[in-house]
């Protein structure tokens, strides 16, 4: 049986990420991720070929790697927002980060018009006919952006009560 078929069956789906030329987990053993969350490597392709992602190999520039998890069915039915960028668009050839998105609000994935799907990052620019799919909270619980980054190393215990009044 194949990865398709247990995720068509059961509650399990599978991510893939591709480990980049510079990336951090280059040389990083799969037993050193601190995977924190309920997700497991589920295997590595190498250069076409399957790798069993025991606790001692080491990922490599250009590796696959697969996560399993279970399946989020959302019971709320939160509507998501999907718009595609046309041209002239004031968010054409903007980060994601310039965009100053209200804090209800977050772009979740975002397609190119050659069917790539980009899982977006705040130096994610958009495209005149990407696919945006944003998610957008309808609640009352307000959280507040910070106003000013505070480096965590300049700050000593007990001296920041409030940080971002």
């Amino acid at each position: 049986k194949t990865f398709n078929y247990y995720a068509d069956k059961a509650e399990i789906g599978f991510l893939q990420t591709r480990i980049h030329k510079g990336s951090g987990l280059i040389g990083r053993k799969v037993k050193d991720l601190n995977l924190v969350f309920d997700f497991i490597v589920a295997k590595i392709e190498r250069a076409g070929q399957t790798i069993v992602p025991r606790g001692h190999i080491a990922l490599q520039e250009k590796d696959l790697v697969v996560l399993g998890g279970e399946v989020h069915f959302d019971q709320t039915g939160q509507d998501l927002i999907e718009f595609t960028i046309p041209p002239g668009h004031e968010w054409e050839n903007k980060t994601i980060i310039d965009l100053k998105l209200a804090a209800d609000r977050l772009i979740i994935m975002v397609q190119r018009a050659n069917s790539k799907i980009i899982v977006p990052v705040g130096d994610t620019v958009l495209l005149a006919g990407d696919k945006v799919i944003m998610i957008r909270i309808d609640h009352s619980i307000d959280f507040p952006r910070p106003e000013k980054t505070i480096d965590p190393q300049s700050v000593r215990v007990g001296e920041l009560d409030q940080p971002f009044e």
